[in-house]
């Protein structure tokens, strides 16, 4: 198991990968299954799916003005879990598959449309339903669950 850094880039596999890493076991350092998975970088930053991930070990964005858009993809992440300790996640019929606990910290944010699937969501920032999005956990903490509703 490797620690993949991300440092750089906006497309995060696919085609147009451009997205650069280091400490992954992955090609170019970039993340493969099994890896831990880190988000920091410093700045604001959007890092987009270009395609379903491998199954990672864990998932930590903690970059306040970073966001990781998922768009139509999957984020499959093993019992290391999903941190969203700063920043936001999108989705825009895409998943999260989280076979351990996520978090979700104050000021952080997972929005938008698809499903979210975990053992448990400790929820302090805000979950946010943009149109449809199932979420499969147990949620507790003290953030907020907004509903989205659609137009007539």
């Amino acid at each position: 198991m490797s620690t993949a850094t991300w440092t750089g880039g906006t497309i995060w596999g696919g085609a147009s990968n451009n997205a650069t890493w280091t400490g992954g076991s992955g090609a170019s350092g970039a993340p493969a299954a099994g890896d831990i998975v880190d988000l920091g970088l410093a700045g604001t930053h959007t890092l987009t799916l270009g395609a379903d991930t491998p199954a990672l070990q864990s998932l930590t964005l903690s970059t306040s003005t970073n966001t990781l858009a998922l768009g139509a993809y999957s984020l499959a992440v093993g019992s290391g879990g999903v941190d969203v300790s700063a920043g936001t996640v999108t989705l825009a019929g895409g998943s999260i598959a989280d076979t351990g606990a996520m978090t979700v910290a104050s000021g952080a944010k997972i929005s938008g449309s698809g499903t979210i699937s975990a053992t448990s969501i400790a929820n302090n920032g805000a979950l946010v339903a943009a149109g449809s999005l199932a979420i499969n956990a147990t949620i507790s903490g003290t953030g907020t669950l907004t509903a989205g509703v659609a137009s007539p």
